[in-house]
């Protein structure tokens, strides 16, 4: 186990409480019970943090993506009084983007946002219907600004290697920067490695040279979250079909197997029955769990 990975697996160790099937450890916080509901996203699909800002996103009357800013609650000021802090919450900076083009619902069910400078945005969708997956191709400041993608839309690739759905982020994989996505389902499921300089031009992601790299992976994926100062990826999981929260971290993506082996550790958190979608670090000393609940859908944990 390499020292980043043991510094990952003692941090969501911390925040979890326990491993999988095992009693809380005596001394080690659980998730603290410090929750917001964020109204408007329908049933959360996922959550992105990039450059001071968090983006969640879901499928509520239409596709919708919202981003806010995090306030950990706590007065950075040395003279604050007691009154001064709060629970950690985040604000909405007003800007929304319905994911719909001239009118019509374009990405119903969004699922994965891949954000990296200087490298193309790129936003998953999974048609319900047909469980069939879409990679979108963003300009995520001109959607911001207009509140919609009438404009924003630089390409459509069908995820065709895909089973249920796409869910696209940017790991680090020998000092290059590429994009991965993974299944979602009973199995058998992959996490598959992908070109973004073809991607972002490719019809479909069977396209030559678009697919680097393809390994196995557990069973219903809901985001994959790349941890990039301890080079860790992070495959969110139900334990369940739609049910459960699970977290399994893997610390060599050059491991055969996403799902055992010295690399990878999974982390169960028992407490928790709904449907877990999301999973990211807001900064060194927080992260944000997202659910599909109507209420109460995102999470707040510290160590």
């Amino acid at each position: 186990m390499t020292p980043n990975f043991l510094k990952l697996a003692i941090l969501l160790i911390l925040l979890s409480g326990q491993g999988r099937g095992d009693a809380p450890t005596p001394g080690i916080p659980a998730i603290p019970a410090q929750s917001q509901t964020c109204p408007g996203l329908g049933s959360t699909q996922g959550v992105t943090v990039y450059d001071g800002k968090v983006y969640i996103y879901g499928d509520s009357t239409t596709g919708v993506l919202q981003e806010f800013t995090f306030d950990s609650g706590t007065s950075t000021q040395a003279n604050a009084s007691p009154q001064a802090n709060s629970s950690p919450h985040l604000q909405p900076t007003g800007r929304t983007v319905r994911l719909t083009r001239d009118g019509q619902n374009l990405l119903n069910h969004p699922t994965g946002l891949a954000l990296h400078e200087g490298l193309p945005c790129f936003l998953g969708n999974t048609v319900t219907a047909t469980k069939q997956g879409k990679i979108f191709r963003l300009d995520l400041p001109k959607a911001l600004a207009e509140g919609s993608l009438d404009h924003a839309v630089l390409n459509e690739t069908l995820d065709d290697l895909a089973v249920q759905g796409a869910r696209p982020e940017y790991v680090r994989y020998h000092d290059r920067e590429l994009l991965a996505s993974s299944d979602y389902g009973a199995g058998p499921n992959f996490v598959r490695l992908f070109d973004p300089a073809k991607l972002a031009t490719a019809s479909r992601t069977s396209e030559p040279g678009v697919l680097v790299r393809k390994i196995p992976c557990g069973p219903f994926v809901q985001l994959l979250h790349w941890v990039d100062e301890t080079s860790t990826l992070v495959v969110v999981e139900n334990v369940t079909a739609g049910r459960g929260w699970r977290l399994t971290l893997v610390s060599n993506l050059d491991a055969p197997d996403y799902r055992t082996g010295l690399d990878v550790k999974t982390l169960d958190f028992p407490s928790h029955k709904n449907e877990l979608e999301g999973y990211a670090h807001v900064n060194h000393d927080w992260a944000i769990f997202v659910t599909s609940s109507p209420t109460n859908n995102i999470t707040f944990a510290s160590r």
